[in-house]
């Protein structure tokens, strides 16, 4: 009951003070009759939890569980710009009340700071908010107008540590989320979209630690030695994990530790069918037989040490990664949050 009554006092905090603030910086209600800038905060929110697609009737029965009776009508007038600036802010608001654990969540996760794994959901928007959220245009499917929302999930205390709105059409490797820093001991979990060699070399200079696959194309080399053929090399390593001390080079040498092992062909032919559709899509030809063959391995890249970290261990945490992406709280049901709320 402890997590209940956590959410129950954030739940109070975001439909109370924060609606409040929230209401005044936006300017959404000019004059106070029934709707007062809380009901509203949870007739919408509440009512695009319970309903994604719900309309104008609907938010209107949800109005009144809230305590204010308006028609659907009513609800109509409500759409406005200065709805969108309250709506905005709101969320903006609501992510800093961070929600987690004081406790670690697992053993594993007890040898670091912090456990930070980033990601990012692009959500399309109507095409005229292309001049404020640009999206990517048709062919990524974000359309014109799309906002993209770097997340950060912290598996350690599992608080939702960070939320950054920014343009759909800002890659993630640019995000300023990137290069935020988490403190000594802390470690980043994160896809390719971020893979950038000289993040990399600051977080280990300040003592903190990434995990991440490696990028296709990212020159590899042993220590002391140069540069290997890696899809040559990892066979000639056997059919096991490979653990390894490696540099790699892009502008600079960056000492880490590779992991990496083969794939079951089932798996393996379906990463390559993938990236010859996408391949295809994007650039109109097909992928080369070097990029092809990367498609049979999984290789990861980190500077936690062997010590701090088995293969296996390390497995775990990346795999761990999609946690974020599917990332809803679900610690009370959608009836108990209109009680929470009220």
């Amino acid at each position: 009951m402890y997590i209940v009554a956590k959410v129950g006092d954030a739940l109070q905090r975001m439909f109370g003070e924060i609606a409040e603030l929230a209401g005044k910086a936006s300017g959404v209600i000019q004059r106070e009759r029934k709707f007062t800038a809380i009901a509203l905060a949870k007739t919408f929110a509440l009512g695009f939890l319970q309903n994604p697609k719900a309309s104008d009737e609907d938010l209107a029965q949800t109005a009144a569980q809230c305590g204010v009776q308006v028609t659907p009508q009513a609800i109509d007038q409500r759409h406005t710009p200065a709805l969108v600036n309250f709506l905005e802010t709101l969320f903006r608001e609501a992510v800093q009340v961070v929600l987690g654990d004081d406790q670690a969540l697992a053993p594993i996760l007890e040898r670091f700071t912090n456990v930070i794994v980033l990601d990012s959901s692009t959500i399309t928007l109507p095409a005229e908010m292309k001049d404020r959220f640009a999206g990517c245009g048709g062919s990524c499917g974000s359309g014109e107008a799309a906002l993209k929302l770097q997340t950060e999930l912290d598996l350690r205390s599992g608080a939702l540590s960070h939320v950054e709105i920014e343009s759909g059409r800002s890659p993630d490797n640019a995000s300023c989320r990137n290069n935020a820093r988490h403190g000594p001991g802390s470690l980043r979990i994160a896809d390719l979209g971020y893979f950038n060699m000289t993040v990399f070399a600051t977080m280990a200079s300040e003592d903190e630690y990434f995990l991440s696959r490696l990028h296709f194309g990212v020159i590899v080399g042993l220590p002391g030695e140069p540069a290997v053929e890696l899809m040559s090399w990892l066979a000639e390593q056997g059919q096991g994990v490979v653990d390894r001390p490696i540099w790699l080079s892009q502008k600079q040498s960056l000492p880490c530790r590779l992991i990496a092992w083969r794939l079951p062909a089932e798996q393996a032919n379906r990463c390559r069918q993938k990236l010859r559709k996408n391949t295809l899509r994007k650039c109109g030809q097909e992928p080369t037989a070097e990029r092809l063959a990367w498609c049979d391995w999984t290789i990861l890249v980190t500077n936690v040490p062997a010590e701090m970290l088995t293969p296996s261990e390390v497995t775990i945490l990346y795999r761990a990664r999609w946690q974020v992406e599917v990332y809803q709280p679900e610690c009370v049901s959608r009836t108990r949050l209109y009680q929470l709320a009220a």
